[in-house]
């Protein structure tokens, strides 16, 4: 035990300094690797981060109240008749002009 015995940390390991610097590099490039992955599909669609954030958190909410919907009129069906279908046409064409958008945005 390093604390119990007096020595430093890089002592205890025959690795010495070099395996902590290492250990340093590998947490930098998986951090890099972390953020491209953060940033590869909001780019792929012509947004960034946040941009992509707040249109997902939209498209969620609306699917989310499509199907609390949809299963309202599962039960009660004179409830709710078109509500499922209009909400899905709407998504679906925001999702197209968001991608015609993007298309257009791009060199």
């Amino acid at each position: 035990m390093p604390f119990l015995s007096g020595k430093r940390h890089n002592d205890c390991y025959p690795q010495g300094k070099n395996h902590t610097r290492q250990q340093a590099g590998n947490r930098v490039t998986i951090m890099s690797r972390l953020f491209q992955l953060f940033r590869a599909h909001p780019a792929s669609v012509g947004e960034n981060y946040f941009e992509h954030m707040a249109a997902s958190f939209s498209f969620g909410s609306s699917m989310l109240l499509a199907s609390l919907a949809a299963l309202i009129h599962g039960i009660f069906p004179f409830l709710f008749v078109k509500t499922g279908s209009t909400a899905i046409s709407r998504l679906y064409d925001r999702m197209v002009a968001n991608r015609v958008r993007a298309a257009s945005r791009r060199p």
